[in-house]
């Protein structure tokens, strides 16, 4: 039976002398079949191309991509989970790229931690498809386009639940959680991205920068800031603040799997969910307790208030998240605030749970024969 077996370089020096070896002994038992050279430096190249130079791929020198990333007070080393087969290992990408986004997530969210042990060849399956990420034409996306962070979002929580389903130190805490953000990563088109990465530097790349973040909310490395630029995304909502998951419990579970048809009710869908869960109001203390999404990421929010003072971000939050609440509930905080006697303030205290793994967003119900029938009867009058 055919076996594959990998080489790893200790350094760029080891590997390029490896690699002139290797060119000495084929050229010479090459020496007399010069009219299949072109043919030959077509195989080369694509042989090739799973060993290119980690610093020609790289976005900081020295260990190029691989590099340790700075978590904390300590340097952390990068977890890359799609990497069970080599990109010389991988036909095509699949096109189109946002349809295999989708595919990818709801695959990840058909897991449970059970089904892994009953079926781990399902599991396997879905390792190999991550591993197509390698060669994503990452270069040739449009970041100005809906598709692209449709993609990059379906990517992110596939990274999410991917890493939750295979965390090795525990389900996540209020420690443990930057250092899971910061070095949980997928190699995607020959880069390498950390949920950190994704969430702040490509995702929300031209949105507010994180202010004074604590968990369940992490700051990037700087060096990733300057790294990743390029790769930021022009599709800027603050429907995205509320949509990207964390994996806390302050989250729901389910995650909307993103189509450029529909992105727009689907981040509605989700931020829905988000604001039910995390506004609070205290009819007693005639105060309302908003999610500090809004505080962290405040300079996304200032702008939705004209007036001025410390509470201005707090009713800039209060105002985009009374669209997505209950009517009842939106209509006692309407009404609090035309007598002008509430108090808004910011989430005092965030749970400390996360969820073990995520879920997708229940199919919809099919819609009844006799809805149906009763519609049709209205439309003939």
């Amino acid at each position: 039976a055919w076996q594959c077996h990998y080489l790893a370089f200790a350094d760029q020096g080891v590997r390029q002398h490896f690699y002139g070896k290797l060119e000495d002994a084929k050229n010479e038992f090459d020496r007399g079949a010069l009219e299949r050279q072109a043919e030959m430096d077509l195989w080369k190249a694509r042989f090739w191309q799973g060993f290119r130079s980690s610093y020609e791929a790289s976005l900081f020198g020295g260990k190029g991509k691989w590099a340790e990333i700075a978590s904390g007070r300590s340097k952390k080393r990068r977890v890359v989970l799609n990497k069970r087969r080599m990109a010389f290992d991988l036909n095509d990408f699949p096109r189109p790229v946002c349809a295999f986004s989708e595919g990818l997530l709801s695959k990840s969210l058909s897991f449970r931690l059970e089904s892994l042990l009953e079926h781990p060849e399902a599991l396997v399956g879905f390792l190999d498809a991550t591993s197509q990420l390698q060669n994503l034409p990452l270069r040739a996306m449009d970041l100005m386009d809906v598709e692209t962070f449709c993609t990059f979002v379906n990517l992110y929580h596939c990274l999410l639940q991917h890493a939750l389903l295979l965390t090795v130190n525990g389900p996540l805490t209020i420690r443990s959680c930057g250092h899971f953000m910061r070095t949980s990563c997928y190699e995607i088109g020959g880069d390498v991205f950390s949920l950190a990465e994704l969430y702040l530097c490509v995702i929300r790349g031209h949105m507010a920068r994180p202010m004074s973040p604590r968990p369940p909310f992490f700051d990037a490395p700087k060096k990733s800031l300057l790294a990743y630029q390029n790769y930021a995304l022009n599709f800027m909502s603050n429907l995205t603040n509320f949509a990207l998951n964390t994996g806390s419990i302050s989250w729901p579970r389910q995650i909307p799997i993103l189509t450029p048809a529909h992105v727009d009710s689907q981040l509605s869908q989700a931020v829905e969910a988000y604001c039910q869960k995390n506004v609070v109001l205290d009819e007693g203390k005639r105060t309302v307790y908003v999610p500090r999404v809004g505080e962290v990421f405040r300079g996304d929010f200032v702008s939705l208030e004209t007036s001025g003072g410390g509470s201005a971000h707090q009713a800039a939050c209060l105002k985009f998240c009374l669209t997505f609440l209950d009517p009842t509930l939106a209509s006692k905080i309407q009404a609090l605030m035309n007598q002008g006697s509430l108090t808004i303030k910011f989430q005092q205290h965030m749970p400390e749970q996360y969820h073990s793994t995520l879920q997708g967003y229940p199919a919809p119900k099919p819609i009844s024969p006799n809805l149906v029938e009763e519609d049709k009867k209205l439309d003939d009058l």
